[in-house]
């Protein structure tokens, strides 16, 4: 009898013994698919936005948007698109200045709220102008002064600029769309 019961007893702690192995195991597996899941979450943050994600309307030509460029945010439109990338020309820039941006948030964005509202200026108001040769890319911030503003067009409202604090030859008045 006593060898039944140490028999029995041996099998009880055999039966511990598995039910243990396998609690680990199975804790072993889920520990595992959460590093799996961290890994795939982190994979999904470093990974520029998909096509699926709202930047996937960018793609469209005609379509506003803003992109990051020399430490701002600036409006522009898409004139074509290519596999992940879009030619933008920004919105009142010479079309030297258009380029080709990655479709990543950090660079490129739907348009704000406010896309559409027109730049208000009153004559006299001072502000920076990127001057620079018609038909050359690049060009030079400048401060500006508004002398003239030009509200025929309701939809293309121009504004004319007089450069301040110019040494040299003096700059001509500039039309700014």
């Amino acid at each position: 009898r006593e060898k039944e019961d140490v028999g029995k007893e041996e099998e009880v702690k055999k039966k511990d013994r598995k039910k243990d192995t396998k609690k680990d195991k199975d804790k072993e597996r889920e520990k595992e698919k959460v590093d799996e899941d961290a890994v795939e979450d982190k994979e999904k943050a470093d990974t520029p936005a998909k096509l699926d994600s709202p930047l996937s309307d960018l793609k469209k030509k005609g379509s506003k948007c803003e992109v990051y460029s020399d430490g701002d945010w600036w409006q522009a439109r898409v004139l074509k698109a290519r596999d992940d990338e879009v030619m933008v020309h920004y919105k009142g820039a010479p079309n030297d200045d258009d380029e080709w941006v990655p479709l990543t948030e950090e660079r490129i964005r739907p348009p704000s709220d406010d896309w559409d509202t027109p730049i208000k200026s009153v004559i006299g108001e001072e502000i920076e102008v990127k001057h620079g040769e018609k038909g050359k890319k690049g060009g030079k911030w400048m401060l500006a002064t508004v002398i003239e503003i030009d509200k025929n067009d309701p939809a293309n409202v121009r504004i004319k600029v007089t450069f301040s604090g110019v040494s040299g030859a003096p700059l001509n008045d500039e039309w700014i769309p």
